[in-house]
């Protein structure tokens, strides 16, 4: 384990794709008790993760960046996050059977 934690930076696609799911749950399935523990797992897995976000290995796909991209699976959906230096920097939350080559 890596004695360093790294710092998370969250950036507005993140977060408009969570407030996305998190609606799509609360009102088109009228739970909101599952939203929020949905809510709950991604941010303590991020936080767990950001711990040693380089212990697992890059996403196989290629993206339409340069940039070296991370997974974690949160039930039905899958975190994307790169790491730059010290920071872990969490790009987007995609329903995990989209094209997701085609959206990072």
């Amino acid at each position: 384990m890596s004695l360093k934690k790294y710092s998370v930076r969250i950036t507005d696609d993140f977060i408009q794709d969570t407030i996305g799911v998190s609606a799509r749950i609360r009102i088109e399935y009228g739970n909101p008790i599952a939203a929020e523990r949905l809510l709950e797992r991604v941010r303590s897995t991020i936080e767990k993760r950001s711990e040693d976000p380089l212990m697992f290995p890059p996403y196989p796909y290629i993206t339409k960046s340069n940039d070296i991209y991370y997974h974690i699976n949160v039930g039905n959906y899958a975190v994307f996050y790169v790491v730059i230096d010290d920071v872990m920097e969490v790009r987007r939350s995609i329903y995990a059977r989209r094209s997701i080559g085609d959206i990072i």
